[in-house]
């Protein structure tokens, strides 16, 4: 496994859309949903690339999520990014975070590009990866947002959590790729209908799946449970996680 911490301001925007709409143009709605991508690269700058998520648990309200990657987190206006959706007339609140990387955990990598070699006998139980292939790794399929608010003395608990343990037992999971860490910078909601579930959140882990995942639509807690987990979720202010699928 590989541990990597940031040397430059590259962060994402998560533009979480939580739907107003009725069922007669809920269809309406779909359609300009799937064309957000392309609009925000075209559109907003400082915006590398942009995918689209959908919510795995129907009844979870923050449906539709859109994240954007970003080289230079100070090149993206977060107030003219809430004001750019808006005006797409989409119906609904939004909710636009910004946040800086904080730390990469993947399988070991060889420059942008990594593949799979076959194990041998005597390596079995390890990961091991070919360089100089061609072919690059998609987009994750599946991502579990995991969004939280630690005490005001709890930050370093939690970071040294994710580093010494949770890091781990996610990796574990089956068709897990990747986890990315995230410290939020700022954040824009809608100001029409309110603000409620709109809590501030200051600490974004996103893991990346890849196909055979068995996430299932809700997020439910790795066994086994640790005290340290345990601990952990008791003293954070807040949590909000879900499991979020291309769309």
């Amino acid at each position: 496994m590989r541990s990597s911490s940031p040397t430059t301001s590259a962060g994402v925007l998560l533009a979480f859309l939580q739907p107003i709409s009725t069922e007669s143009d809920e269809a309406s709605a779909n359609e300009k949903i799937d064309l957000l991508p392309t609009a925000i690269t075209a559109n907003v700058l400082g915006i590398k690339t942009a995918r689209q998520y959908r919510a795995a648990n129907i009844e979870y309200k923050k449906r539709h999520l859109v994240i954007c990657e970003t080289e230079d987190l100070a090149r993206v206006n977060v107030k003219q990014m809430l004001k750019f959706l808006e005006g797409e007339n989409i119906g609904g609140k939004w909710d636009i975070r910004a946040y800086r990387e904080v730390e990469i955990f993947d399988l070991e990598k060889s420059s942008s590009t990594s593949f799979l070699c076959h194990s041998r006998p005597e390596d079995e139980g390890t990961v091991k990866y070919c360089p100089l292939l061609t072919v690059r790794i998609e987009a994750a399929e599946t991502i579990m947002v995991a969004l939280m608010q630690p005490s005001p003395a709890g930050a370093a608990d939690l970071d040294a959590w994710y580093r010494e343990e949770h890091n781990q037992q996610m990796s574990e999971q089956p068709s897990w790729l990747r986890t990315c860490r995230y410290s939020l910078v700022s954040q824009q909601t809608s100001t029409s209908g309110g603000s409620e579930g709109f809590q501030e959140l200051s600490f974004l882990a996103i893991h990346e799946f890849g196909e055979g995942e068995q996430l299932g639509d809700s997020v439910k807690a790795l066994e086994p449970i640790s005290e340290w987990t345990m601990k952990v979720m008791k003293d954070a202010v807040g949590i909000d996680a879900a499991i979020y699928r291309r769309t």
